[in-house]
């Protein structure tokens, strides 16, 4: 078998099949094909290969109706873990947005349905071949759409349950500073109420005082069993960094799905 001439046919075959589409014959696709079963011919040196009856309608709906198991015949033993792992990572994002989706904070069926519902079709957008422009447009806005949606639910979980940490961290430090600003009030308070010879006023401040004490004790506990300024900054961080994770899962199932399957 000579490699110039099969070239040859090759370059024949694109020459003519061009021109014929460009010139919109009667039946171009007749002489595609006419050209094609010669080089098929030449490749395997069998004139007794027929591409017509490899091409026959009821063999190609055949080999539509099978794709799926090509899908899966094509991998291989390599590429088992990266199954596993895309599972792996569909069965956490899934686990991560049920919580978006449940009705009421319960979360039932419903909730995981539309999770897996949500994850399938990232999956399968990710692995779709298209064709055409139009196609490609709008099968690319599809991808970005349900990108942003996965982004936004599978961490507004975490960032919210993070905010929330924050912001009691820094209403603690808040209350701590406006008791001590009325401590500080109550003390002058005291001080006139004396000087004017006032004791029954000046006991009730200093009841008041010794309870807005008694609360910065509390408070200044909290702070020290976690709840401190430098804790809210970690916080801040942890919740970034698992948001972040999140993403860099989403972006390497997008990966995994183009690598094993093409729908």
């Amino acid at each position: 078998m000579s490699d110039e001439n099969i070239d040859k046919a090759i370059q024949k075959i694109r020459k003519r099949y061009t021109s014929e589409v460009s010139n919109r014959k009667k039946d171009p696709q007749q002489s595609f094909l006419d050209d094609l079963n010669d080089l098929i011919r030449l490749i395997f040196q069998d004139k007794s290969t027929d591409v017509y009856k490899t091409l026959n309608p009821e063999a190609l709906e055949k080999w539509k109706a099978n794709r799926w198991r090509r899908a899966f015949k094509k991998m291989n033993i390599r590429s088992i873990p990266y199954f596993i792992f895309l599972v792996a990572i569909i069965a956490f994002l899934v686990s991560e947005a049920v919580t978006f989706y449940a009705i009421g904070g319960v979360v039932g069926g419903a909730a995981y349905t539309k999770a897996l519902l949500t994850e399938t079709s990232f999956v399968f957008l990710n692995g779709f071949r298209s064709i055409g422009k139009w196609q490609m447009a709008s099968v690319a806005a599809l991808r970005v759409t349900v990108f942003a949606l996965m982004l936004f639910v599978i961490t507004s979980e975490v960032t919210f349950e993070g905010a929330n940490k924050t912001a009691e961290i820094g209403s603690i430090a808040q209350r701590i500073e406006l008791l001590e600003t009325q401590i500080k009030e109550a003390d002058v308070s005291i001080e006139f109420y004396r000087n004017k010879d006032w004791g029954s006023n000046a006991a009730r401040v200093e009841r008041d005082k010794q309870k807005m004490r008694e609360q910065i004790i509390e408070l200044k506990s909290e702070q020290a069993s976690g709840k401190s300024e430098a804790v809210s900054s970690l916080i801040e961080y942890k919740t970034w960094g698992n948001a972040v994770f999140r993403v860099v899962l989403l972006l390497v199932s997008v990966l995994i799905t183009r690598r094993l399957f093409t729908f």
